[in-house]
């Protein structure tokens, strides 16, 4: 086995230990979606938000995914979460992915003034 492979058993050994830490979360998400796992990502993050609506990573993360996924309007509501939690707006421009949303008005408002998004009804 391969270094990747022993690290993603650790990862999810730890997610399994305690499902409410969020960091072996977000990293077991981050992992399964680089494998283009994009729908158990996607359930690891929700799963993770779920047990600690505060993991700001968690948001940002899922946020990043569904901007991949081109899910915009569900981006900018786990980005507007990820500020709720505490993430620095400015952070939302470290994710590549997205970056695709700055030219919206409310990426901009997110980024700029961490307002919320309002979500659509």
């Amino acid at each position: 086995r391969g270094l990747r492979e022993r690290a993603l058993e650790e990862i999810s050994r730890a997610a399994a230990a305690d499902p409410r830490a969020c960091p072996p979360q977000v990293a077991l998400a981050r992992i399964t979606a680089a494998d283009g796992r994009a729908g158990e990502a996607e359930r690891i993050y929700r799963e993770a938000i779920g047990q600690d609506a505060t993991c700001a990573e968690a948001h940002l993360g899922l946020a990043a995914l569904l901007a991949s996924g081109g899910r915009r309007e569900e981006a900018l509501q786990a980005a507007s979460a990820a500020i709720g939690a505490g993430l620095e707006p400015a952070a939302l421009l470290s994710e590549p992915a997205l970056r695709g949303l700055s030219g919206t008005p409310a990426f901009r408002n997110l980024v700029e003034g961490g307002r919320k998004v309002a979500p659509r009804e």
